[in-house]
């Protein structure tokens, strides 16, 4: 599987002073936009999905409807999450 972010544009939106809401749009192959909750660590001040979990909107149609084909690895930020690894944790999904 495969996805072009080319065209995806990036918005970064501050809901907390450790926490931010990341929208990925115009992602080809995604129906609708890609929405990420990421925390600081507070001791490295890096961003990542926090406990390992994505939380994206619209997760249900995305996975069983396939609107959207997941890459194996998204940059989020320059931080590498490997996208269909965590979903696979938190849903069972293959």
């Amino acid at each position: 599987m495969s996805i072009s972010w080319v065209n995806a544009w990036c918005l970064w939106q501050f809901i907390g002073p450790s926490v931010a809401r990341v929208r990925l749009d115009g992602v080809d192959g995604c129906d609708d936009p890609l929405v990420f909750v990421l925390a600081r660590d507070g001791k490295t001040n890096k961003y990542s999905i926090p406990s390992c979990t994505p939380r994206v909107t619209l997760l249900d149609k995305l996975v069983a409807n396939l609107n959207c084909r997941m890459p194996p690895c998204t940059t989020l930020g320059g931080f590498l999450v490997t996208v269909r690894e965590k979903y696979r944790a938190m849903y069972g999904k293959r």
